[in-house]
């Protein structure tokens, strides 16, 4: 669980660089938002 926790982060922002890449609408903590 500690792992998951410390891995968070790290997966999030990942997340929101290859959206960037994709420069498509992401979710964000359940909400549409556009990245542009």
């Amino acid at each position: 669980r500690e792992l998951g926790m410390a891995m968070a982060p790290l997966a999030h922002s990942r997340g929101v660089a290859l959206a960037l890449e994709a420069d498509e609408p992401v979710w964000l903590r359940g909400e549409p938002t556009l990245l542009n």
